[in-house]
């Protein structure tokens, strides 16, 4: 494990990275927190040096300048481990939480002694025939302006905590989105793939199901229309097998052309359907309507079901199989391979 802090540690060096973090001009990403989290917390003496080298001339760091410190001090020293990845991020999501109830608590306490001091001045106004009487009611009109001021900063604060907060939860959505298409990414695909192994259902008629797709010669089409039309071919299809898919389904971008679409509750027949249904869907597709002029485009697909005691690469493998299976048998079809039948506890072997 690369950090031995604790989630308390973690969080207050987070809450002094933050103000750091701010004045430069790279966006709050997870390269920009590594880089003030190894700073403040003294864990790379090399990187700190270079970062109060650059700052003691009064630069700000930009997204070139933070990912080159990134590649420098951090990118070839062990990778952060996915748990403490998660415990650094919740982190910063807490102590963000923690300023912006803080300065909300503080604006509302801010603005009632506010309105207390505007009937304090209103009632002196009325009385403040006596100097004494007027040189309160001038200091109190000066707190009320500087209670004013007060306001007006603590609701900017808050309002860029808030401003953070989103940015620190669209990192974290983004590290399970791909990109090009929108989709799921191989890594998100992974950790669903884990939680349908120890679904209550595995095993049963309805256990969890997983179609592979391909698009059929794809290669082809990016070496002759080129990468990028290639590309928007890609988001097409993704957005096809997207409104096909119900919401308690996950589908995903799992390599280059190929897509996975997990059903972590469906009958094998179910997912075989809703995969003719999507290969009918792709192929019914007008491309060339949506600017896309490559012909007809295909897509084959594997259809398998999550047997008992079955490990994710097994699952997987056999779905890969069936997909194999359609582009072998012609391509733009459905080939489906069942879980393999495991003897129950009273069966016998035969001779």
């Amino acid at each position: 494990m690369r950090y031995q802090d604790s989630v308390a540690k973690s969080a207050e060096y987070l809450r002094q990275a933050l103000p750091l973090m701010t004045r430069q001009r790279a966006a709050l990403h997870p390269l920009s927190y590594a880089v003030w989290y190894e700073h403040v917390s003294g864990h790379n003496a090399e990187l700190s040096r270079e970062i109060q080298v650059l700052t003691e001339r009064g630069q700000t760091l930009d997204e070139f300048d933070t990912r080159g410190i990134y590649t420098r001090h951090i990118d070839n020293k062990p990778a952060l481990d996915e748990e403490m990845a998660r415990r650094l991020s919740e982190g910063l999501a807490h102590v963000l939480m923690d300023m912006s109830n803080s300065a909300s608590e503080a604006g509302s306490a801010s603005e009632r002694f506010g309105d207390s001091l505007d009937v304090w001045v209103k009632q002196l106004d009325a009385a403040a025939a006596s100097l004494p009487l007027r040189e309160l009611l001038a200091g109190t009109r000066e707190m009320r302006e500087h209670m004013s001021r007060l306001r007006q900063r603590l609701d900017r604060s808050q309002h860029e905590i808030e401003s953070l907060r989103k940015e620190v939860q669209q990192a974290r959505g983004e590290a399970l989105i791909d990109a090009l298409t929108g989709l799921a990414n191989r890594r998100a695909f992974d950790r669903s793939l884990q939680q349908c192994l120890s679904s209550d259902e595995v095993g049963t008629p309805t256990g969890p199901c997983l179609i592979l797709s391909d698009i059929d010669h794809f290669k082809r089409i990016n070496d002759t229309h080129g990468h990028a039309l290639g590309d928007e071919v890609l988001r097409q299809v993704a957005q096809a097998l997207k409104s096909v898919a119900h919401s308690h389904h996950l589908a995903a971008r799992v390599g280059g052309e190929e897509f996975a679409l997990l059903m972590p509750s469906a009958g094998l027949h179910e997912a075989m359907m809703l995969a003719e249904q999507m290969r009918e869907q792709i192929a019914a597709q007008d491309m060339a309507g949506s600017g896309i002029n490559v012909g007809r485009i295909t897509i084959s697909l594997g259809v398998t079901q999550l047997a008992a005691t079955e490990s994710a690469q097994d699952f997987v493998g056999r779905a890969d199989r069936a997909l194999y299976s359609a582009k072998h048998e012609g391509r733009n079809r459905v080939s489906v391979l069942a879980a393999p039948q495991r003897p129950g506890p009273g069966a016998r072997m035969a001779a």
